[in-house]
C-alpha cells in the first residue's frame, strides 16, 4: 500500500513537471516571437555576419590601435613611388622617394624628399618642423634654407612684401598647425551624440514594432520560402520633432563649425571669401538635413527560419516635405545561403523634384578559408528609364598572404572611368607598423591608361632626431629685392 502511494506521488510529480515543462517552453516560444524579440535578434544575426567582410589587412594591422600610438609617440612614414603616364609624350616617368617623421607629443616633424623624372634626380630637399616655426631647406634651387612662423601666418603676411607683390590680402588670424591633438576629432563627436542622446531616446521611445500582417515570397540560390516578418513604425511628428533638433544640433556643433573652419584654412585665400565658403556650405547641408516627413514611416523586415533577416521594404512610400524628395521606396532582399549579405538585390526608388530616379545594387559575395570575393554594382536609372550612372566594384583578397586584386568602374554616358589597384601587406605588427607592396594602381579613361603607379609605402613606429638649422631666413621679413632674387635663384636653378 505505501509502494502504491509514493508511486502515486511520483506520477503527481512528474505529471506536474511536464505540465510545467511544456507550459515554460510555450511561455518561451511565445516570447521569442514577441516582434521585438524577433527583431532583437534579426539585427544581432546581421551585425554578426557584416564581420566577415572587413579587409584581412584591416584587422591585423588594428588602424584605430595605430593612431593612438601614432598620437602618443613618434612614428616615420616612408614611400617609393614611381608613376608613368602613357598617354603625355612630354613627361612619362616621376619617381618620389619621402621619409616623414612626426612626433605629435614633443611637436617636432622631419621631412626628406626627392623628386625625380626618368630615374634622374631633380629636386632634394628638406623640411622641419619645431613647434610652430618650419624650416625649408632646397639644396638644388636655392642656396640659404628659410623660415616660417606658422602660428602668426596670417598677421606676419600681411605685414610682409609678400602680401604686395602677390597682390592679395589674408585673415590676420590665418594660422597652420603641424602638429594633430589626441582626442582633436572624438571629443566634438562625443559632444554632438551627448547632445542628442535624449532626444534619440525620446524617439525610439515612440517607434512601434508589431507582427507584420502578410508574409513575404523570398527566393534564394537552392530553395524558395515563405517568411513572416515584423513591421517598424516611426510616427511622423516624432521623426519631425527629431529631425529637426538633429539639423539646429549638428549645425551648431564645434565638429561641424571646426570642419568648415578647417575647410578654409586648407588656402589662404579662401580667407578672402570665408562668408561666401560658409554661407554656400550651410545651404548645401540645410539642403540635405532639411527633408522632413508628411506620413508614419513604415518599414517591414522578414525573417527566415533560421531568424535573419531576408528582406527590408517600405509597405508604402515615405513621403517628404521641404526638400529636394518629395518620396522614397525601398526594397532589398538578402538571399546568401551561408550569410545573407551574400546575395543582396536592393532597390531605392526616389521622386524628386526634377523627376524619379531609381538606384539598383547587386552584391555578390563570398568568405572561405583561402580568400574574400566582392562583387558590387550600382545602376542609377532617370525618368527616361535611361541608365545615367552604373558603377562597379569587384576585390579580391587573399587571407594567406594579405594580397589583393581590386577595381571601380565607373560608365556615365560615353565616359568610362577605371580605377585598379594589386599588391600586398607585409611586415605587419599589430598597432605599430605595416608595409604595402603597390604592384601597380591605374586611372584609366575611355579605356586609355592616363597614369599607371608602382611602389612600397609603410609606416613604423620611432624617428630620426630633428636637427634644427643655425642659420636661416625669416620669409615675412624678406624685402621686395630679397624676393625676386630668390626667385631669379631658382629660376636659373630649373
Amino acid at each position: 500500500m505505501e509502494q502504491n502511494k509514493k508511486r502515486r506521488n511520483i506520477g503527481i510529480i512528474a505529471g506536474v513537471v511536464v505540465v510545467l515543462l511544456i507550459t515554460g517552453i510555450s511561455a518561451a516560444l511565445i516570447v521569442l516571437n514577441q516582434p521585438k524579440v524577433r527583431l532583437a535578434r534579426g539585427i544581432s544575426k546581421m551585425s554578426k555576419e557584416l564581420t566577415a567582410y572587413s579587409s584581412p589587412a584591416a584587422k591585423q594591422i588594428n588602424k584605430s590601435l595605430l593612431q593612438k600610438n601614432t598620437m602618443k609617440g613618434p612614428y616615420t612614414l616612408k614611400i617609393d613611388m614611381t608613376a608613368t603616364f602613357p598617354e603625355n609624350d612630354t613627361l612619362s616617368m616621376l619617381n618620389m622617394d619621402l621619409e616623414a617623421g612626426c612626433d605629435n607629443e614633443v611637436r617636432q616633424a622631419n621631412i626628406d624628399f626627392n623628386l625625380g623624372a626618368y630615374q634622374m634626380n631633380l629636386v632634394n630637399g628638406t623640411i622641419m618642423v619645431d613647434d610652430n616655426t618650419m624650416y625649408v631647406n632646397v639644396p638644388k634651387l636655392l642656396n640659404d634654407t628659410y623660415r616660417l612662423q606658422l602660428d602668426t601666418l596670417g598677421a606676419d603676411y600681411n605685414a610682409s612684401a609678400w602680401k604686395d607683390q602677390l597682390g592679395f590680402k589674408v585673415d590676420s588670424d590665418v594660422s597652420i598647425d603641424f602638429f594633430t591633438r589626441e582626442d582633436a576629432d572624438y571629443t566634438d563627436m562625443e559632444e554632438l551624440m551627448d547632445a542628442l542622446s535624449e532626444d534619440a531616446q525620446t524617439l525610439k521611445d515612440t517607434i512601434v514594432v508589431q507582427k507584420a500582417s502578410d508574409k513575404a515570397s523570398i527566393k534564394t540560390s537552392n530553395k524558395s520560402m515563405q517568411c513572416s516578418g515584423v513591421n517598424i513604425t516611426i510616427p511622423k511628428d516624432a521623426m519631425n520633432v527629431f529631425l529637426n533638433s538633429f539639423q539646429e544640433k549638428f549645425m551648431a556643433s564645434s565638429m561641424y563649425q571646426q570642419g568648415i573652419t578647417k575647410l578654409i584654412e586648407q588656402s589662404s585665400i579662401a580667407y578672402l571669401l570665408e562668408d561666401d565658403i560658409r554661407e554656400l556650405v550651410d545651404g548645401q547641408v540645410e539642403d540635405v538635413l532639411d527633408i522632413r516627413c508628411m506620413n508614419d514611416i513604415s518599414l517591414n523586415l522578414y525573417m527566415d527560419s533560421k531568424g535573419r533577416i531576408v528582406r527590408i521594404m517600405t509597405p508604402q512610400a515615405i513621403e517628404c516635405k521641404d526638400s529636394q524628395i518629395k518620396s522614397m521606396e525601398l526594397s532589398a532582399d538578402l538571399a546568401g545561403t551561408d550569410r545573407t549579405l551574400d546575395v543582396i538585390e536592393a532597390t531605392c526608388k526616389l521622386n524628386t523634384v526634377n523627376g524619379t530616379e531609381t538606384y539598383s545594387i547587386s552584391r555578390d559575395a563570398s568568405v572561405t578559408d583561402e580568400e574574400y570575393k566582392e562583387d558590387l554594382t550600382l545602376d542609377v536609372v532617370g525618368t527616361d528609364n535611361m541608365t545615367a550612372l552604373t558603377m562597379r566594384y569587384k576585390n579580391t583578397w587573399k587571407l594567406d598572404t594579405l594580397a589583393f586584386d581590386g577595381r571601380i568602374e565607373l560608365e556615365s554616358g560615353d565616359e568610362k572611368y577605371k580605377l585598379s589597384a594589386d599588391g600586398s601587406y607585409k611586415d605587419i605588427v599589430e598597432g605599430q607598423s605595416y608595409t604595402l607592396d603597390l604592384d601597380t594602381a591605374s586611372l584609366e579613361v575611355d579605356d586609355k591608361a592616363l597614369m599607371r603607379i608602382a611602389g612600397t609605402f609603410g609606416i613604423e613606429q620611432g624617428m630620426g632626431e630633428v636637427e634644427i638649422p643655425q642659420d636661416s631666413i625669416d620669409l615675412m621679413q624678406m624685402d621686395s629685392t630679397s624676393i625676386y632674387q630668390m626667385f631669379y635663384q631658382m629660376l636659373t636653378a630649373l
